[in-house]
């Protein structure tokens, strides 16, 4: 019940505020409080009065004693439903008195939350003032704090500005510079194209000349190798004739003759030795070459008197000097000149006989 009354007297408006609270009423509202809540200490809730209702029907239904006759069933639910129809007709009764009262307070309440807003609004506006004067103090220390470094930065700026338009001017003049030199050096350019154009015209030039030069120069070289070959072979000629001549082994058996043995003929007879004349040998001349090789030559040569042979070597083809000859030792072969007397005898003797 206690929490109920706190509920109710909450609804009501019966907490008590002082003056200048949320909730603050005037005696003539407090009059009118209490004219409603003598009304209300009259009535019960709901629960009370379904409490008091359930104990009259067991007041009804159960004697103690015994004296009073038993309700039947039928009864008893008709008798249970006409208390709840007066229950829920006194629960809405109460229901709108307390709905009355909550509307009243409500307005109460709304003109005090209205007055309390007005003054919450003043010192709302009061404040944000107060805040707004502390943030635009505070705004306009950044601004100066701004302003300064802006200043510092502009300086700064500045001095950049007139460092970037003297390395700008630099630039500028060097680079003037530089397109002169492009330009002279492309003329240059364009110049010595002209040289070396004109120098190969002239290398040209002269190698028409040259081969001019040269082809009549090589058709001269050629008429007088032409001329000195044709007089070569003449020189060869008569060199070779002459030479011939001079190295031609003797024959007949004369001096000088070759005596070697003729080659075998093809059934494998050796036919003998050409004869040497009377006073003469068949001997012969060696030479050893370096590597050991021995050079032998066989001719008549006189058998008392001759000790060397003269070597005719071959003449080179196209020659026109003589070659230096030989001299070779020479030596008669033990037996050959014996052997041309007595063949010499004996075919002197065949021939008288016949």
């Amino acid at each position: 019940m206690t929490t109920e009354k706190g509920l109710r007297d909450g609804f009501l408006g019966t907490t008590e505020y002082t003056d200048g609270q949320p909730g603050y009423m005037s005696e003539l509202d407090r009059q009118d409080e209490a004219k409603g809540i003598t009304q209300l200490q009259t009535l019960q809730t709901y629960k009370d009065i379904a409490l008091e209702k359930a104990k009259e029907t067991t007041d009804q239904n159960y004697d103690s004693d015994g004296t009073t006759p038993d309700e039947s069933p039928v009864n008893r639910k008709a008798r249970y439903d006409e208390n709840y129809k007066r229950a829920v007709l006194e629960q809405g009764r109460v229901e709108g008195l307390i709905f009355d009262k909550k509307k009243t307070k409500e307005t109460h309440d709304a003109a005090v939350v209205a007055k309390t807003a007005d003054k919450k609004v003043e010192d709302d506006a009061s404040a944000a003032a107060s805040d707004k004067t502390t943030a635009i103090t505070n705004d306009l220390e950044v601004l100066n704090k701004l302003k300064i470094k802006a200043a510092a930065i502009n300086d700064r700026a500045q001095l950049r500005v007139t460092f970037y338009k003297q390395y700008t001017d630099e630039a500028l003049v060097a680079k003037g510079k530089a397109d002169k030199l492009v330009e002279e050096t492309t003329k240059a350019i364009d110049d010595n194209k002209n040289n070396i154009k004109a120098v190969d015209e002239t290398i040209k030039e002269a190698i028409r000349a040259c081969k001019g030069r040269g082809y009549k120069e090589a058709q001269a070289a050629l008429a007088a190798f032409k001329q000195k070959e044709d007089e070569n072979k003449i020189a060869y000629d008569k060199l070779k004739k002459e030479y011939d001549t001079l190295s031609a082994p003797g024959t007949g058996g004369a001096a000088g003759t070759r005596c070697e043995y003729p080659k075998p003929t093809a059934d494998g007879t050796q036919e003998p030795r050409p004869t040497c004349a009377e006073e003469l040998c068949c001997g012969a001349a060696n030479r050893f070459e370096k590597n050991g090789t021995k050079l032998t030559i066989e001719s008549c040569q006189n058998a008392k008197d001759t000790t060397t042979y003269t070597y005719y070597p071959p003449l080179p083809e196209g020659a026109i000097v003589q070659p230096r000859t030989e001299t070779w030792r020479f030596s008669c072969i033990g037996g050959a000149q014996q052997l041309a007397v007595t063949a010499s005898a004996a075919v002197a003797a065949i021939y008288m006989m016949n």
